[in-house]
């Protein structure tokens, strides 16, 4: 177990199931709650392309982390350079290649042609890539890094909507922009994670991680009242509540003592509730039943998160 630790370590493992909500999320919103072989094939895609990008995040910022966090998997020698690049070549590959075996897979509409069904996910999945290799190799350390990290989690999510694709107000671009909101405001929440961060910072980050959970909110009553489904309600709503003073209370802590702990903790909450926002959004829909799917994730996220770091 010694030996495996360190790779689970470079791709983040438990957070690969965050990954793996955000496709789910998006292909129920747009349609039945069901599993399907392209769908289990494009869960698995996305988790590997989500530790494709966190691979590379760690590859690219080598010199950084052998000042800042020397004990990560690359600046302490437990996992090579080469071994690491032989290992993100190989997260793409299968990760374009289960896209691709998930479009081909599909069952396309009525009015979509197969060949069309499957250039859509691909299309979407070179984008994520893009977005992915974007942010690791160009934009992290700019201004606008965490907007194109919110950019990766969106297309993640679209990802999962291109099984049915259907973007309209009610189902499709509110959750998008919702998501995209709330993953670039954690960013740059915990842009600072490794040293004391600014107040400002934090409570910037915090307003724009509160602003996308209350627009969670909407949509879910939204979404509830347009389909006159009142059963398991109040769940929904204490879900979303308990959701919104859970992440509030982590920012608030950090917010008043701005240490790297504090922050650390709050960026592990941050990114594993992405997994109770992808309930969330397809709570509305499809009730509280598919929303105990999507919150089963988190059981091996934060089983995982015990032995392997996440942030």
């Amino acid at each position: 177990m010694k030996r495996i630790k360190p790779w689970l370590e470079l791709v983040r493992l438990p957070n690969c199931f965050t990954a793996m909500t955000d496709v789910l999320a998006g292909a129920w919103l747009v349609g039945a709650f069901a599993f399907s072989p392209s769908l289990v094939l494009l869960s698995l895609a996305s988790a590997c392309l989500y530790a494709f990008g966190i691979a590379l995040n760690d590859v690219a910022d080598i010199e950084v982390d052998r000042v800042e966090r020397p004990n990560r998997p690359l600046p302490s020698g437990r996992v090579s350079m080469p071994a690491a690049r032989r290992l993100m070549m190989f997260l793409l590959i299968a990760g374009l290649a289960l896209v691709g075996g998930a479009g081909w897979l599909q069952q396309p509409s009525v009015n979509d042609a197969a060949s069309f069904s499957t250039m859509k996910l691909v299309l979407v999945g070179f984008a994520l890539v893009g977005a992915i290799a974007c942010y690791n190799l160009l934009a992290k350390a700019t201004i606008v890094g965490p907007a194109v990290m919110g950019l990766c989690r969106a297309l993640n999510l679209m990802m999962g909507m291109s099984l049915g694709w259907r973007l309209g107000w009610n189902d499709g671009l509110p959750p998008i922009a919702a998501m995209w909101l709330y993953v670039a405001s954690l960013t740059y929440f915990g842009r600072q994670e490794a040293e004391t961060s600014s107040r400002w910072r934090l409570a910037t980050g915090a307003a724009g991680i509160l602003i996308a959970v209350a627009t969670l909110g909407l949509f879910i009553a939204d979404t509830t009242m347009t389909s006159q489904r009142y059963s398991g309600d109040y769940f929904l709503l204490v879900l979303w509540l308990a959701f919104l003073i859970h992440v509030g209370r982590k920012a608030l802590t950090a917010m008043r003592k701005p240490s790297p702990q504090n922050v650390g903790r709050a960026m592990k909450v941050f990114i594993l509730g992405i997994v109770v926002f992808d309930a969330l959004l397809v709570a509305g829909p499809h009730g509280w039943l598919a929303a105990a799917v999507i919150l089963a994730f988190l059981i091996p996220a934060m089983a995982l998160g015990r032995w392997v770091y996440s942030t």
